[in-house]
């Protein structure tokens, strides 16, 4: 129980910090590698679209934070962790791939759990 709270810990102090839910949603993105839309990832893992959609979004641009020590607000630069791009197929449909930015923050995820499980 203690390797996980330090785990947790570990993880809570680094400069992104990303909630169970966009992780499950970048980690779907990055295991696909087919052509994926807004409306595939909502039912693929039963979600209500607009919860996708606003996932998403705070995954390509940022998201409003607290602040305690200040206690204000701060709004990310964005993380850029996906991109959207209308599909060659059908201009009406955006498509949504992983960024590099995003293969090395869940690289550098999966390799922070490693290491720190073993001990």
């Amino acid at each position: 129980m203690n390797k996980y709270f330090a785990l947790f810990n570990l993880l809570r102090i680094h400069k992104i910090q990303l909630n169970f839910l966009q992780l499950t949603i970048l980690f779907y993105i990055n295991n696909n590698n087919k052509e994926l839309a807004l409306q595939d990832i909502s039912k693929d893992l039963t979600l209500p679209f607009t919860t996708v959609q606003r996932v998403c979004e705070s995954l390509e641009k940022g998201y409003f934070y607290p602040d305690v020590r200040r206690n204000i607000k701060k709004h990310t630069k964005g993380y850029q962790f996906i991109q959207r791009e209308y599909s060659l197929r059908d201009k009406r449909k955006k498509l949504i791939s992983i960024t590099k930015k995003g293969q090395h923050y869940i690289s550098y995820f999966i390799g922070t759990i490693r290491r720190n499980l073993k001990n």
